[in-house]
């Protein structure tokens, strides 16, 4: 059979060397066919029937046929015409599956196509499929017939350019270029992950609209990619994102793929975020999956003992993802579980010597002795209590112990003034927020879920040797109390405090206390408040006892900084305290404990300074010269800069002359007793020249060794060069604060460099100095415009402090401070727009400024909420409303939000207070962070009663605390309904007698 059916019959065969080539030509359309293409021009039917009886492949014999069997074969053919589907003549066709189609095609007729003969079709007559066994078939399904329609020319449009149709054309035609260049270069370079994963998500923009398929030809694209890089994480993570969207079970694979990158953190918190975001979400298979990766890392650390600093990296892995589980169980209520791990894992690594060989089995046998922990009042802490198990079981006697916990539920009471929904939400938070520490006596407890096992946290703990992680360790124990004492304005920002970002939603994590916050901003803003009498005493026990540990063991770097975070403790409560004489006993106490901690180390700058900064917020200022002075005095010229640097920093707006003073000695050969002899006598101006010059020739000289000096540094503390551009500007702004635009322009090549290393090469050192000098530059030109008072001095100077601003947020576009800064600046300006430009510019996920763009993500969403809400209350009405833009922005931020975690959690909370319509959104809130318990009593405040019994089933079927029945808070006002008819009826009672006693009278 021929490849094509002829169009006009064929008596002609090919035989001899050219029968051998036929496969390669169209035997059927020879000379003889066009011929008689030709002749039966007016007989096309007769023509179709004679083709019809060549078309066999064995050449099958001319049948002979009489002149009375002609007509009734006419009249069969032209009753095949009017039918739909023409019966076979043609065996061999009728096997091969394809049959003629006599009706001819009339599209090719009607745009007058220069053929005039009709073109046959073809159309299957079998069941069977061509090229696949005879047991397969295929079903053929007869459609409706449809209706001709008329031909109807379209209007004539004069100026009319079908754009969407152009501009979709053009960019199908560039997604298929960038498709076919992408194949060509992963075939060159396969091992390029870029390039796949393009490729990947290019598969979005194609004209398919069946999600499945695009799934499916993503993962065979991803199966592609990893074939040629097994070793890769980024592609096994997309891959398991991909079938994450269709598939409904996906846990094999996450179980495949973190047993093949055990070693990997981004891997296990990409499998700890899909074990949380599970439609099968409880918290205990949340707790079993971080106790698997906490194993994992443990095993490896002990593999690579001998590689000292690839065992640091596990720990610190190991401390991230217990960070991680900290926060978790916080939001999801298990505030007495938190407790008692963190407890564990500070006696365990901190309150213990060092020399001491201790494992699990030794922290067993303390867990189950129901001895004090660290922060619970007689705790003596794990080192005694080994030193007590090895000396044979000697027991002290320390007067009998309470079997008693105070339990108070003096403010749970029922106001039936309220609803049942406020009612529950008010003891919930209370309880809450009070009863924070586990139950460890043996007394009946009413909530037994305060009792906490040793078997509930023994596959959490871990052992830790490095001085940093412990550090890292005592913050998370100090934050879980109730106290901040680092500036989180950094990559890592968590949002606990609400006053740096809306104070709309103030309620994110009340329990913190802000204490690097020495302004207030707002009157009744929670973070400075001092904590609760019962938290305070738990933080006082339980950093008493560290620093006793850390001080016995001659530790050099531990007892430092424990020693400034517990001064820093006291440094707030001294800005915390609103009346005179709160303020003076809380100056008391901190004066105590400096002196006390300066007995084991005199010599460390660091104390010392803290002790000055304590007397300065106290109102010590002369105490606080005192201490300044006599420092720079007894000490080193070596130590002159950095006791310079810290001064100057927190006492040059209370106190501008000493820090002037001090500058100028340091810049004259650090003559300090020379310039400090007396306050009172003024500076000459060739003094004040010659240690300008001074200043700016030492920043020359240090910018040229600075690469080199901080290529290894970590940026704890200032560099040199930093330290000295920090005076340079601080003697200049006290001395002429005209002249600080000229020393700015001066400095620039300096300030050039550090942005160099901070933005291409990520150097730490080089973006914590940077930082530092940007924040003072603007501190600095913030001061000079509210000082001026002519107005040609102010506006030049609003032009400065706008561009210090704009300076800083291009180096640090995450940076609370200048974000925050630039809302106030920007908020009455008319061009409001720059400002949403700029925050929608940086929220995107294609910012190159950090690698933890989520929290980037996060943060710039607040910052616009925070503009919008800062608007509208400067306008005429000052009422805050549902913002769509609002609405738009937390939207926007929620989608490109793919990681999950805290900012998540906090981005739900926003929308769900600004969304007109807030059970559309608790169901969404609920479903993406199924473990926050803040999002079900926002969605109970939200919403009222009717969600309550909805939210105590989702809190209590995934595992979440709950502490609050509804059957007591309904009894409780059941019982305060009968107390006030009780009262109301004795009253009455009461006045009838006394009407009666009048009348007999």
């Amino acid at each position: 059979m021929s490849l094509f059916p002829s169009a006009g019959g064929s008596n002609s065969q090919i035989e001899g060397d050219t029968a051998q080539s036929s496969w390669l030509t169209n035997n059927s359309f020879a000379s003889a066919a066009s011929f008689q293409l030709q002749q039966n021009k007016t007989e096309p039917t007769r023509l179709v029937s004679e083709e019809s009886s060549t078309t066999d492949e064995k050449g099958s014999q001319q049948s002979t046929s009489s002149s009375s069997d002609e007509e009734p074969r006419r009249k069969k053919q032209n009753k095949q015409k009017t039918t739909k589907h023409p019966k076979m003549e043609d065996e061999n066709l009728l096997q091969e599956g394809y049959c003629i189609d006599r009706k001819g095609d009339k599209n090719y007729l009607y745009f007058r196509r220069p053929y005039q003969t009709r073109i046959p079709k073809f159309w299957r007559v079998t069941l069977n499929c061509l090229g696949l066994p005879r047991h397969l078939k295929v079903e053929l399904k007869e459609g409706k017939k449809r209706k001709k329609r008329k031909h109807e020319p379209p209007l004539e449009r004069y100026f009319h350019i079908d754009e969407d149709s152009e501009n979709e054309n053009n960019k199908k035609e560039a997604n298929s270029l960038q498709v076919e260049r992408l194949n060509q270069i992963t075939r060159t370079d396969p091992h390029d992950e870029e390039n796949w994963i393009q490729l990947v998500e290019l598969q979005d923009e194609l004209s398919c609209k069946n999600k499945s398929l695009i799934a499916e030809k993503k993962v065979s694209i991803l199966d592609k990619a990893i074939s040629h890089n097994q070793t890769s994480v980024a592609l096994k993570l997309k891959r398991l994102q991909v079938l994450d969207s269709v598939a409904q079970d996906t846990f094999r694979d996450w179980e495949n793929f973190v047993f093949q990158h055990s070693d990997n953190k981004e891997a296990w918190f990409k499998y700890l975020n899909h074990i949380k975001t599970d439609r099968r979400f409880t918290v205990r298979r949340v707790l079993t999956a971080f106790g698997k990766s906490l194993e994992r890392l443990t095993t490896h650390m002990h593999r690579s003992d001998d590689d000292v600093i690839k065992a640091v990296n596990y720990e610190s892995m190991m401390m991230e993802i217990f960070a991680d589980l900290i926060k978790f169980l916080l939001e999801c209520g298990h505030d007495e579980r938190c407790f008692y791990l963190l407890a564990i894992m500070v006696e365990m690594n901190i309150n213990r010597c060092n020399t001491q060989q201790v494992d699990m089995d030794d922290v067993e046998k303390f867990c189950r002795s129901d001895d004090p922990l660290i922060g619970e009042e007689k705790a003596k802490g794990f080192d005694s209590w080994m030193q007590q198990h090895q000396q044979g079981g000697w027991v002290t006697d320390d007067g009998d112990v309470d079997d008693v916990m105070d339990d108070d539920d003096d403010d749970d009471e029922a106001n039936t003034d309220k609803t049942l929904a406020d009612n529950w939400l008010r003891i919930e938070k209370l309880r809450s927020k009070r009863d924070f520490l586990p139950w460890r006596v043996k007394a009946e407890c009413e909530d037994e879920k305060r009792r906490v096992d040793f078997e509930q946290i023994k596959h959490l703990i871990f052992f830790i040797h490095d001085d940093g992680n412990r550090l890292k360790l005592v913050d998370l124990f100090l934050r879980f109390i109730g106290v901040d004492l680092k500036d989180r304005d950094d990559v890592n920002f968590q949002h606990s405090h609400p006053c740096h970002l809306i104070h709309a939603c103030n309620n994110f994590h009340d329990r913190f206390t802000s204490i690097t916050a020495d302004q207030p901003c707002h009157n009744n803003c929670p973070h400075l408040l001092k904590l609760n009498p019962t938290r305070h005493q738990t933080f006082t026990r339980a950093f008493q006892q560290l620093i006793k540990v850390a001080a016995d063991a001659h530790t050099s770097t531990l007892f430092p900084k424990l020693a400034g975070l517990w001064l820093d403790y006291h440094r707030g409560r001294v800005n915390a305290s609103r009346s005179g004489e709160a303020k003076r006993k809380c100056a008391k106490k901190a004066r105590i404990a400096a002196r006390n901690l300066l007995q084991h180390q005199p010599t460390n700058i660091d104390l010392w300074m803290k002790f000055a900064r304590i007397e300065l917020c106290a109102g010590k200022r002369d105490d606080c010269r005192k201490i300044v002075f006599n420092s720079l005095k007894s000490r080193p010229s070596s130590c002159g800069l950095e006791i310079c640097v810290q001064f100057s920093t927190f006492a040059w707006k209370c106190d501008g002359d000493a820090v002037r003073r001090v500058l100028t000695a340091l810049g004259d050969d650090c003559k300090f007793k020379k310039h400090l002899k007396s306050l009172s006598e003024p500076i000459s101006a060739a003094v004040v020249l010659r240690v300008g010059h001074f200043y700016m020739n030492k920043c020359e000289d240090l910018a040229c060794l600075y690469e080199g000096h901080v290529c290894d540094a970590t940026g704890e503390s200032p560099s040199q060069l930093a330290s000295w551009v920090v005076c340079t500007l601080m003697f200049f702004f006290l001395t002429s604060p005209s002249t600080l635009a000229s020393v700015e322009k001066d400095l620039s090549p300096v300030l050039r460099r550090m942005v160099t290393l901070h933005s291409h090469e990520g150097n730490l050192q080089a973006t914590s100095d940077l930082k530092m000098i940007r924040e003072l530059q603007m501190e600095l030109k913030d001061d000079l415009m509210t000082s001026s008072v002519d107005d040609s001095v102010n506006s030049k100077a609003k032009i400065e402090f706008r561009e210090s601003v704009l300076q800083g947020l291009d180096d640090f576009p995450a940076s609370s401070k200048f974000a925050l800064q630039l809302c106030k600046m920007e908020v009455k300006s008319s061009l409001i727009c720059n400002t949403r430009r700029y925050f929608s510019l940086h929220s995107t996920p294609t910012s190159n400024h950090h690698h933890h763009i989520n929290d980037v993500i996060t943060r710039h969403a607040i910052y616009t909420v925070t503009f919008e809400l800062m608007r509208i209350k400067a306008a005429a009405s000052g009422q805050v409303k549902n913002s769509p833009r609002i609405v738009n922005v937390l939207e926007r931020a929620i989608k490109q939000n793919t990681g999950g975690g805290d900012s998540v959690v906090e981005l739900w909370r926003v929308l769900l207070r600004f969304h007109p319509h807030g059970d559309v959104i608790v169901s969404r809130a609920l479903t993406a962070c199924p473990w926050s318990k803040s999002i079900a009593l926002d969605a109970v405040a939200r919403l009222g009663g009717g969600f309550l019994g909805e939210a105590v089933k989702h809190l209590t079927d995934h595992g979440l605390r709950v502490r609050t029945p509804v059957e007591e808070v309904e009894l409780l006002m059941s019982l305060e309904g009968d107390d006030d008819d009780a009262e109301d009826a004795s009253v009455e009672e009461e006045a009838v007698a006394g009407n009666t006693v009048s009348s007999v009278s």
